[in-house]
């Protein structure tokens, strides 16, 4: 509510008593100046309008100067005490209660409203003024200044002249302090304004002069002259609002009073009283209709704001919305889309203008994707029909050639009569989420495709291990028998051919166990020149026809320190990989050389732990690699090709073997320029590679050598090939027997080859005495995965070695023989 509180703040009490008392002392004297019926009676009683505002601005506290005032008016004007007496109370009284009735309405506000202003005309206007009338009234017929037979024409006078001044004077005020308590506008705008009103109320002024001031002959009772001014005050209150509207009105009762009194003027007739009355009925209806008027415009543009800024926000959260809100009304062609409503975000989601979509009505089914287009006419005719909206998903066509997945959620307005007569919509970009619900499905059918492969891997898992016994026993027959039939070339290539079948069955048997995830590595010493050559054949079938393989080969190479079985992999998946990349053919090439510096590489993804390196090199003239894929090049289950064809494991391996084995790769490629995938590997000096891993026969020794397998077949063939080798071969084919034969033994045990393919916790348990009671003893443990073996604490590891149990017989005889030669520290 308007409160009076600041202006009772800044004004001090007795600056505020002497302005006020003064202010109501001379407008009443020129009120009293203005009377022609008799001395009090006037059409318009300035003091009231005064007094009413200034009880609304500064409060209750106001009411001596009011009462003074009132008093000295009147005891200048009758000299009589009696009745100005009266007349001051009724008056104070009368300002007291329209003012509390105004500030009641909201102050200023009261004016900006049509139904506060019947309030205030009510209220302030007309029964505040009735107690001013009443008391007046009565004061002048108590003090005998009046006759009876007058006081209903005396009061009727009093309170139209209060009501008048209510009317004019009382807006005037408070809208005028109202206007000095708000912030400047600009000074510009705040000039051309008031340029206009002081125009527009000149203007005004000029045409009452010459109704008023006797410029225009009257013939009659030409009444209707006085509203020749109701354009002027109809514009300035529809273009100002109600403080221009109020000054006007003030300026034109100031000029109607002065030419009326003057008996100028269409309400100048010879009959005083009639003339008073018409005077006054013509000014209280300009003032209330000009009040009403302002307040219902100010209001009319009130309500045009609010809406206004309504539609901003409702403009602002429609462009906050990321997607595209559309809406049509009336039955239409779905081919032929009448579009009433379309977001700006259409032309950031497709890069149209909304005007294209608006102007032309076949637009929408234009850019709907092809092999869509059908669906999407046949989907708006069954939800418009329907009456409830839907939901559907269509791909969309953008300026700029992308295709954009969108989804479209819409609902449908019902006339009167249940019909649908209109349909809103939001289009939203599901590009993203297509995109993720494809990589979420691809990551399940992966996950899914994983564990089939793991169950299949355990299975392969078991399956090597039992074959692999077979073919130790394979293997060592047919080294024995090769021995034996040395000088019988015929059945020595017979012998030969076992042999390579076997050997063939034992790499399959690694490819089993790398598949299920228990590759056992045997690093050795390996010359990428020889492995290349002795597996040309290889990569030869590997990139087929179309495809031409060359081979750069820098000699002095080098070896390195590496599982042959694994570094081939490496091999074998680049070229795989730049065989696809080539599907019209082209030149394959792969190189070998030495780098001494791989940090100064290009496009390294792999530093290698060395400086010291051999540069492998797959160099292609496929598509080359965007920047894109790129970036995910070595991502476990990355591919661009189809799941079905690809799992997207091979670069992935590559880099896991490389990081194993302390390597590196750098990848150089181009979109339709080919790629380069360069490999290092740590190079070694001083060592030679041995393909066999050392099969050259032991010295004969009479220390016994302890062999601990489950497996007959595969315990016959160790124990004669251990035999042929000079060692005293106590076999058992478990812990107790073997327990059994340690008691037995005669002499020291200086080896043993214990199999924990079975009870590894009591064959740890063997082995850890064995070693308390011999310290000369060596011990070779067979496992499937070395690195799952836990050592008991307190046992000397470097009197331990822990081997694969996949193996060849040569293989293995190298493992015991190196055992066998190392040296125990003092």
């Amino acid at each position: 509510m308007w409160s009076n509180q600041s202006g009772s703040k800044t004004v001090p009490s007795p600056v505020l008593f002497l302005a006020l008392c003064g202010v109501y002392f001379l407008s009443g004297r020129l009120g009293l100046s203005l009377a022609w019926v008799n001395p009090s009676a006037s059409a318009v009683w300035p003091p009231t309008g005064i007094a009413i505002a200034a009880v609304s601005l500064w409060g209750n506290r106001v009411w001596p100067a009011i009462f003074v005032g009132a008093f000295f008016v009147n005891a200048t004007l009758t000299g009589h005490f009696p009745s100005s007496l009266g007349i001051a109370c009724g008056n104070t009284a009368e300002a007291l209660a329209g003012g509390w009735f105004l500030v009641r309405a909201g102050g200023p506000r009261a004016f900006t409203e049509p139904r506060l202003i019947f309030r205030f005309i009510v209220l302030s206007g007309m029964l505040s003024t009735a107690i001013s009338a009443t008391f007046g009234s009565v004061s002048l017929y108590l003090d005998h200044l009046t006759k009876p037979g007058i006081l209903p024409s005396l009061w009727l006078n009093w309170w139209v002249g209060d009501f008048n001044s209510v009317l004019i004077i009382t807006p005037l005020v408070v809208l005028a302090a109202d206007r000095m308590t708000r912030p400047l506008v600009k000074v510009e705008r705040k000039m051309e304004s008031m340029g206009l009103i002081l125009a527009l109320v000149l203007a005004l002024v000029m045409v009452h002069l010459l109704v008023f001031g006797g410029f225009i002959p009257m013939s009659g009772r030409l009444y209707l002259l006085g509203y020749l001014g109701i354009p002027l005050f109809l514009y300035i209150a529809f273009r100002f609002g109600q403080f221009p509207a109020s000054l006007a009105v003030a300026c034109m009762s100031v000029i109607a009073i002065w030419g009326t009194v003057d008996s100028r003027g269409p309400f100048a007739p010879e009959d005083p009283d009639l003339s008073l009355v018409l005077l006054q009925l013509y000014l209280g209806c300009i003032a209330v209709t000009m009040m009403i008027l302002a307040a219902v415009v100010w209001e009319q543009k009130k309500s045009r704001k609010e809406l206004d800024a309504k539609q901003r926000r409702l403009d602002n959260i429609i462009r906050s919305v990321p997607g595209v809100v559309w809406e049509v009304w009336k039955r239409q062609d779905p081919e032929a889309l009448h579009l009433n409503y379309v977001s700006p975000y259409m032309e950031t989601l497709l890069g149209y203008p909304v005007e294209e979509w608006l102007a032309n009505p076949r637009f929408w089914l234009e850019v709907v994707h092809p092999e869509d287009r059908e669906s999407a006419a046949r989907w708006f005719l069954e939800a418009w029909e329907s009456g409830k909206g839907g939901v559907s998903n269509f791909r969309w066509l953008a300026k700029d050639g992308r295709v954009v997945d969108a989804e479209t959620r819409s609902v449908a307005f019902l006339d009167a009569e249940g019909r649908p007569d209109g349909m809103l919509g939001v289009l939203m970009d599901t590009s993203e989420r297509r995109r993720t619900e494809k990589r979420l499905w691809l990551a399940e059918q992966q996950i899914q495709y994983g564990r089939k492969m793991d169950a299949i891997g355990r299975l392969a898992g078991g399956v090597a291990h039992d074959f692999n016994n077979m073919l130790t026993t394979i293997l060592g027959y047919s080294d024995l028998l090769r021995e034996a039939v040395q000088d019988d070339a015929r059945l020595s290539a017979y012998v030969d051919e076992i042999r390579c079948s076997g050997e063939r069955a034992a790499s399959l048997t690694r490819q089993l166990l790398a598949f299920s995830r228990k590759e056992i590595t045997q690093p050795r010493a390996l010359n990428l020149n020889d492995m290349i050559r002795e597996k040309a054949g290889v990569l030869d079938r590997l990139v087929g026809g179309g495809i031409l393989l060359r081979t750069s080969l820098q000699p002095d190479l080098g070896c390195i320190m590496a599982d042959q079985d694994q570094i081939l992999q490496v091999l074998f998946n680049l070229v795989a990989n730049s065989r696809e990349a080539m599907p019209e053919g082209g030149v394959l090439t792969v190189e070998t050389s030495q780098c001494d510096n791989p940090e100064g590489e290009e496009g390294v993804f792999l530093r290698p732990k060395a400086r010291d390196c051999i540069r492998l090199t797959i160099r292609d003239q496929g598509r080359g690699i965007d920047k894109d894929t790129m970036g995910h090049l070595f991502e476990p289950f990355f591919t661009t090709k189809r799941l079905s064809k690809e799992v997207g494991l091979g670069l992935s391996t590559v880099y896991g073997i490389l990081e194993r084995n302390g390597g590196g790769i750098a990848v150089i490629s181009e979109p339709g320029r080919g790629t380069v995938f360069n490999v290092f590997l740590p190079r070694i000096t001083g060592v030679a590679g041995r393909e066999d891993g050392g099969s050259g026969e032991a010295s004969a020794t009479a220390d016994n050598l302890l062999l601990v397998e489950e497996d007959g077949s595969a315990r016959r063939i160790l124990t004669d090939l251990l035999a042929e080798r000079g060692y005293a071969v106590l076999d058992a084919c478990d812990i107790p027997s073997a327990k059994v034969l340690v008691r037995k033994c005669h002499g020291s045990l200086a080896l043993s080859v214990i199999d924990l393919a079975g009870p590894g916790r009591a064959a740890l348990e063997l082995a850890g005495s064995l070693l308390s009671g011999h310290p000369g003893l060596r011990v070779l443990f067979m496992a499937e995965d070395p690195d799952e073996v836990i050592l008991p604490p307190g046992l000397p590891l470097d009197r331990i070695r822990i081997v694969p149990k996949v193996y060849t017989p040569h293989h293995l005889m190298g493992m015991i023989e190196e055992l066998a030669g190392t040296e125990i520290p003092a």
